[in-house]
């Protein structure tokens, strides 16, 4: 028989601001049916009875339809209407029957705090108050009766000020929580794309030039067709193990790595290429390292796919400032409808070079090159390495 257990609270936080919700209407209500027990023990006459149940009705439907709004409380003219007419609902019965009842004036004083700024607010609830224990000593001369009220008044007022607030608090934070989840899910979905077209746009690209180069060598180089078969079968293994960590969120690629298997992808495609490289890049950092390889490869890629290139030049240096990496090409035609920055992918890699404190710049240059530039501050200088391919 197969068990579920689960750690934790059962309710998951979605059901945060239906509780809140609940729990001041059962407040709310609870009150007033105190209220109304009260109004019940204390006035015989039936009608006089319904009178006041539909007066102490029309404050419970402000209080819970307007008042206890919890996402977007009223703005202040529809505000002070309604405070208005309860008021008037909450002071009727009392000027009419010479009783007052605690109530009706906390649940007045608890929506001056929450309709109008606090300090007005706060006044309203200490004029609310005062009134009440006025009132009752119009009607009663008992000290414990006039304390009695006084202070019920008050403590409603502040309960129904109090909870509402909180539960309003409670709606924002779950409300808050629901957007930092959804940005949360566009940012890792954007993460997995943009690896998706780092990892898939170059090694694609790579298996196409290179299944192209096999087919054209099968007849006149067997031996040249079967190496480049080979190499496609180790990028395609290469590809699975790197789609595998994206999916994991562990992908990180090495500079030194992608400069070192540039050369056979521009045989491949029957490009001439210059490699300067003035650093030692296996002591980059790692996240620099990973960052650059994503340029090179992606400039590699706009290389073969946006151009007749016959000529690169490739150029890793470091100075005082930092490291930079250029790749320029020749075979850019003006006159053909892909720009090679009209895609997504040297956007993203601006956005991805600016999280590091880097900067990406392209255009085209002199004689149809088309260059691409990024640079990456370092806080300390590079061991320098001459190695001139």
């Amino acid at each position: 028989m197969k068990r579920e257990f689960s750690c934790g609270p059962g309710r998951r936080d979605g059901d945060a601001p239906v509780v809140a919700r609940t729990v001041v209407i059962a407040v709310l209500t609870g009150f007033c049916i105190l209220e109304l027990l009260e109004i019940g023990a204390q006035i015989r006459s039936p009608v006089d009875r319904g009178f006041c149940v539909l007066f102490t009705a029309g404050v419970m439907a402000l209080q819970i339809g307007l008042f206890g709004r919890l996402e977007t409380p009223p703005r202040l003219p529809v505000a002070v209407w309604a405070l208005a007419a309860e008021a008037m609902l909450t002071y009727l019965p009392i000027l009419r029957f010479h009783t007052v009842y605690a109530g009706m004036p906390g649940f007045l004083a608890g929506s001056l705090m929450l309709a109008l700024p606090l300090s007005i607010g706060a006044a309203g609830f200490a004029v609310v108050v005062t009134s009440v224990a006025l009132l009752q000593c119009d009607s009663t001369t008992t000290a414990y009766d006039i304390a009695h009220t006084t202070v019920s008044t008050a403590a409603i007022g502040g309960v129904v000020f109090g909870l509402t607030r909180l539960a309003g608090l409670v709606v924002v934070v779950a409300n808050g929580r629901a957007v930092a989840t959804a940005a949360a899910v566009a940012a890792e979905r954007t993460r997995f794309s943009q690896d998706l077209h780092d990892l898939f746009g170059y090694r694609l690209t790579a298996i196409m030039l290179k299944a192209e180069l096999s087919q054209r060598l099968v007849h006149g180089d067997p031996p040249g067709a079967h190496a480049e078969l080979g190499e496609i079968i180790d990028i395609t293994q290469q590809t699975v193990i790197d789609v595998r960590a994206v999916a994991r969120g562990r992908h990180g690629l090495s500079l030194e790595v992608e400069a070192a298997g540039l050369a056979s992808t521009l045989v491949a495609a029957d490009i001439e290429a210059d490699i300067d490289i003035d650093i030692d890049i296996a002591t980059l950092p790692d996240h620099v390292s990973s960052v650059l390889a994503i340029v090179l490869r992606e400039a590699v890629t706009n290389m073969l796919r946006h151009s007749t290139a016959r000529h690169c030049l490739l150029r890793i240096g470091a100075d005082d400032d930092g490291v930079e990496l250029s790749l320029s090409n020749d075979g850019l035609a003006t006159d053909r409808g892909d720009w090679p920055g009209d895609g997504s992918g040297l956007v993203n890699l601006e956005g991805r070079l600016a999280t590091i404190g880097g900067q990406l710049t392209w255009g085209m240059k002199a004689a149809g090159r088309f260059k691409i530039d990024a640079f990456v501050p370092l806080p300390i200088a590079l061991p320098l390495e001459s190695n001139v391919a």
